[in-house]
């Protein structure tokens, strides 16, 4: 994304194969996630759900 112009919503919306996932009232093209204090991804997603989809979409991939 543009450093100068950055997008309304999450700078990886597009690039992102999660977007269909996000639910409710924020949507990925739309509101920028917050990131979290500590450790943690700035994302729509809760942790338990990103782990969830690494689990069953992403880690059989990786054998």
């Amino acid at each position: 994304p543009s450093l100068l112009s950055p997008p309304p919503g999450c700078p990886f919306e597009p690039r992102c194969g999660f977007t269909d996932e996000v639910t409710g009232p924020l949507g990925c093209a739309t509101d920028r996630p917050e990131l979290p204090e500590g450790r943690g991804a700035a994302c729509h997603l809760t942790g338990e759900r990103r782990h969830e989809l690494f689990t069953t979409r992403i880690r059989p991939r990786l054998r």
